[in-house]
């Protein structure tokens, strides 16, 4: 299992024919920290605690608690720094930038039914995920070469049945030949960096994009002590790679100087899911809920394409890119399902708790709608995510504290465990956690404040696209603050 995870999950290596695998089920499945001030500041536990404009993403039966109708505007500010560690070597990467975290409105509507004293619907916005990040990695000293996987593909074939990624530009940049030592065999290949003694590599990926969704949802209350809601919701979703891969031998004994494989992968897709909750006064004291979100239905395509540059020590240089590829298929992330708990301190405050599971062994690749008996069925990968992936139980916590009139502190904290089973013999901590602290200024007509949550978890990486080496490991930590405006109406 860890071989094949070494070119599955980072290496950033394309499949023969395909692009799409079981770490893309996870990269749209995990969601962040993000919404409104209160959220945030509270560490993404006001589920439970209603009137807010990230209901529609927590628990839609939350916008039951409405009054009046509100209006808001949240933008944020995150950075993302990666420390990379690889041997006895530590380099860092970072990346910005400055997303809508909640933007939306929600109008309630007063009733003259006794039971059923208000109604509202609202629209909302919310990012879900970010997606930028830097890893840089130079002046790693590291036995053999990734040619020796494009050696690979190329041993058995003719060059016109080359991978059109990997083996056949390499062959078209002059680091594959023919066999000199068995002329007869017309489908036996050398590498440029056979002689080499292994390779001086660096690595650089950037990656920018965003998970984001729109809720349309809709909530009643029922004498002020149940609360039901549900919310149609469409994510979308932005991602694009670039990755550059470089080697020099370690001798310069060969014709070799220098090569290089970049890798460009732009994603868009866009769904549908829906959730369902409710929430109970169970005293007026205390507040309970459950929200079930269904599993997110999304539509991909994919543009994909390579280059390969060599040099050698003659002066010249070789250049050679492949087809751009599109690729379509579907994605089903899994399902969610949360208890919240809110205890209200009267005037003083209010104290919170989340838990929400998520099985991310559910995860689903499939092909695009309509695209026929003989498009490929993704059987192999989701049978890895199925074995890879676990059931993950995520523990968030948070408060909020009135001072004096109009001004109130928050606090949050949390911790989501690694999605990762035993099968996937995952080397670091892929447990994510956060925490969180804001303040906001509150009158009967206008809020405004601000927030800032910082999340810190650890990856693995195989930077070089070699199983016989083991993997970087990756220190991430995200920064994200967060401004806030909003009136009631």
């Amino acid at each position: 299992m860890r071989q094949f995870l070494a070119f599955l999950l980072g290496a950033g290596l394309a499949a023969p024919l395909f692009a799409q695998n079981e770490s893309d089920i996870l990269r749209y499945s995990q969601t962040e920290v993000f919404g409104t001030l209160r959220n945030i500041g509270m560490g993404g536990t006001a589920g439970a605690v209603g009137a807010d404009l990230s209901s529609g993403f927590s628990n839609p039966a939350g916008l039951g608690l409405y009054r009046r109708g509100d209006v808001g505007f949240h933008w944020g500010f995150t950075g993302a720094t990666t420390r990379t560690n690889y041997g006895d070597l530590t380099q860092r990467g970072s990346n910005s930038n400055a997303p809508v975290s909640n933007a939306g409105l929600a109008i309630t509507y007063p009733s003259i039914h006794p039971d059923w004293p208000f109604v509202t619907l609202a629209v909302a916005y919310q990012k879900r995920a970010e997606f930028h990040q830097q890893i840089t990695f130079d002046g790693a000293s590291i036995g053999g070469s990734l040619l020796d996987v494009f050696l690979d593909q190329a041993q058995g074939f003719y060059p016109a049945s080359f991978n059109a990624f990997q083996a056949n530009p390499a062959w078209e940049s002059y680091l594959l030949d023919p066999d000199p030592t068995d002329p007869a065999c017309e489908t036996c290949y050398v590498s440029a960096m056979d002689e080499a003694g292994g390779a001086r590599a660096s690595k650089r990926i950037d990656r920018t994009g965003t998970h984001a969704e729109t809720a349309i949802s809709f909530a009643a209350n029922f004498r002020h002590r149940l609360y039901f809601g549900g919310s149609v919701g469409l994510p979308r979703v932005t991602f694009s790679e670039q990755t550059r891969h470089e080697e020099t031998p370690l001798t310069d004994t060969i014709a070799l100087t220098g090569w290089s494989y970049s890798e460009l992968l732009d994603i868009e897709g866009s769904g549908v899911n829906l959730r369902l909750g409710a929430i109970w006064a169970a005293a007026d004291w205390m507040r309970v809920g459950v929200n079930y979100a269904t599993r997110s239905r999304l539509s991909f395509r994919d543009g994909f394409s390579t280059r390969v540059n060599s040099a050698f020590n003659d002066g010249t240089s070789y250049e050679f890119s492949s087809p751009l590829t599109q690729f379509e298929y579907i994605i089903y992330t899994p399902a969610r399902l949360s208890a919240q708990a809110v205890f209200v301190m009267g005037k003083a405050g209010l104290v919170t708790a989340e838990y929400e599971r998520t099985d991310y062994g559910q995860g689903e690749l499939r092909a695009a709608a309509f695209a026929g008996p003989t498009a490929y069925d993704y059987a192999a990968e989701n049978e890895t995510a199925a074995a890879i992936y676990t059931v993950s139980h995520a523990a968030r916590m948070g408060a909020e504290f009135r001072i004096a009139r109009n001004h109130r502190l928050r606090l949050g904290a949390g911790m989501a465990p690694s999605p990762y089973s035993l099968a996937a013999d995952v080397q670091t901590d892929a447990t994510r956690y956060h925490g969180s602290i804001g303040w906001s200024y509150r009158s009967e007509t206008w809020y405004a404040g601000f927030s800032y949550l910082m999340t810190v978890w650890e990856e693995d990486l195989y930077l070089w696209g070699l199983n016989t080496l083991p993997p970087a490991a990756l220190y991430r930590q995200n920064g994200q603050f967060t401004l806030g405006v909003g009136a009631r109406l």
